[in-house]
């Protein structure tokens, strides 16, 4: 019994051993396998950055391009700005005298009434001849109507002249169709000389009796 007991422990020493290995070196290759992530991870992180910073640095030039581009703008205005405030004081300047020389000249008032006056009258006369040529225009337009009316009329009666020759026409060659007809009708009821005669009269001899023309029959026409 103590031999197999102590085999028995070497055995169980062996596994752990190899428990133990195993063990050691499965955290080996975790190392290895975190190791390279990191590796991985911070070549990533630093190519992320150089995106990052590149970026940065465009739109940072970016911004300074467009504060120049600002800065020019802003000198054109305060340029065009400089002028207008000193085409205002011309014009400042010129109203002021343009002013003054019309008090010196008569009052503005009555001037203005006199100003007044004309546009009224201009704006009366300009009614008068829009309302005149207005009237024309309908006057054109009505007369143009009535024409194309009559020219309707026309035409519809012309229309109804050829109508009434048409249905006249067709009455005359119905009426024409009626008489041929009932004259074949009419030859075909009259008696012969051979009806006409009485059961005792005795005919002729056919060396004595004139050749008749021949009647038509009934379903013959003339």
């Amino acid at each position: 019994w103590g031999r197999l007991f102590e085999r028995r422990m070497t055995d169980i020493k062996t596994e752990i051993e190899e428990i133990v290995a195993r063990h050691h070196a499965n955290k080996l290759g975790h190392r290895q396998i975190i190791e390279a992530k990191r590796i991985v991870t911070h070549e990533e992180a630093e190519k992320v950055m150089e995106l990052l910073l590149h970026d940065v640095d465009a739109s940072v030039q970016t911004a300074v391009q467009n504060q120049q581009k600002i800065d020019a703008v802003s000198r054109k205005l305060f340029d065009k700005s400089n002028d207008v405030s000193k085409k205002a004081a011309l014009w400042l300047n010129s109203y002021q005298t343009f002013t003054t020389t019309l008090q010196d000249v008569s009052d503005v008032e009555n001037v203005l009434r006199a100003v007044e006056s004309e546009l009224t009258y201009a704006s009366h006369t300009l009614g008068r001849v829009w309302e005149s040529h207005c009237n024309e225009i309908r006057q054109k337009d009505e007369l143009e109507r009535l024409k194309r009316q009559q020219e309707l009329n026309d035409r519809l009666v012309r229309q109804k002249q050829q109508d009434e020759l048409i249905r006249n026409k067709a009455k005359r060659q119905q009426a024409q169709q009626q008489q041929q007809q009932q004259s074949p009708s009419d030859a075909a009821s009259s008696p012969s000389p051979a009806d006409a005669a009485g059961p005792d009269d005795v005919a002729p001899p056919a060396w004595t009796q004139k050749k008749s023309p021949v009647q038509p029959s009934a379903g013959e026409t003339v």
